[in-house]
């Protein structure tokens, strides 16, 4: 395997599958699941590893007081928002 795989695991195929699987419905069902058995509190951070595409960061980061932080491996993480 390359030493730099990441670079184009999630595009292609396997990203084209993983949008067509997961409907905006059950995305927004885990974002909502992960917000309450996490317990997050208004205005935190969470940091979404591994975010593949970003599919629930971008979800977790358009809801109010939350900022969602996925990795970027040009330079540490990003914000979604």
């Amino acid at each position: 395997m390359a030493d730099e795989w990441w670079k184009d695991f999630f595009s292609g195929i396997i990203l084209d599958f993983w949008k067509e699987i997961n409907s905006e419905r059950q995305t927004k069902a885990e974002a909502d699941f992960i917000v309450k058995r996490l317990g997050v509190p208004d205005g935190a951070a969470i940091l979404d590893v591994p975010c593949g595409e970003g599919r629930l960061s971008r979800e977790l980061a358009s809801r109010d007081g939350c900022r969602s932080l996925h990795p970027f491996f040009g330079g540490g993480p990003r914000p979604c928002r």
